[in-house]
């Protein structure tokens, strides 16, 4: 009879220090985003839409994605408030803050 394997867990980090971790982590990864798309994601904004809406607030990444530099669309889904929109839909963005 095979003796059973076991995992060693008394190496893995505090669960506090590595919630703390991956939002550090995924914050740098939304700054990346930011830059690369040359948005101020995370920012007051003032936003007009090729509809003619203007929005105004924090902009904000739509889809919750655990790593948001892993992102196979081009077209990124922002949010302001309650408002969601593609990139595409954006006439103009100014950033307030």
């Amino acid at each position: 009879m095979s003796e059973q394997m076991g995992f060693d867990f008394g190496k893995a980090p505090e669960p506090a220090k590595a919630l703390d971790e991956w939002r550090a982590e995924r914050h740098s990864q939304i700054e990346v985003l930011a830059r690369r798309s040359g948005l101020p994601i995370g920012h007051e904004v003032r936003v007009q839409l090729v509809s003619g809406v203007l929005l105004e607030g924090r902009l904000l990444l739509a889809e919750d994605e655990l790593w948001p530099d892993q992102r196979r669309s081009v077209q990124l889904r922002l949010q302001i408030g309650r408002a969601d929109f593609l990139t595409a839909e954006i006439e103009s963005c100014v950033r307030t803050d």
